[in-house]
């Protein structure tokens, strides 16, 4: 879905996706990078894991903020990107 999402809208900067089951499957199948994404939120997604987050975050070079509060299947491993303010 996250991926889909940002295929399709070439100019999002902003991605808001609480509480969408993202991480029960695996979107993450794409090799574009999102230089324009900047702001992610995957708040709320239980299933959520630190494959998934290191996906996002290396697709979206350029992402700063990334909200995955009351995600918790992540570990600290996940969380390990320096250059993100998460949440």
């Amino acid at each position: 879905m996250f991926f889909t999402l940002a295929r399709n809208c070439p100019s999002l900067e902003d991605v808001s996706m609480e509480n969408t089951g993202l991480g029960v499957k695996d979107y993450f199948h794409n090799d574009v990078k999102y230089p324009r994404i900047r702001s992610v939120c995957l708040a709320n997604n239980s299933q959520l894991n630190d494959d998934a987050l290191t996906k996002v975050a290396l697709f979206s070079p350029h992402m700063e903020i990334l909200d995955v509060s009351l995600c918790k299947s992540h570990t600290e491993a996940g969380n390990q990107c320096n250059r993100l303010s998460i949440k």
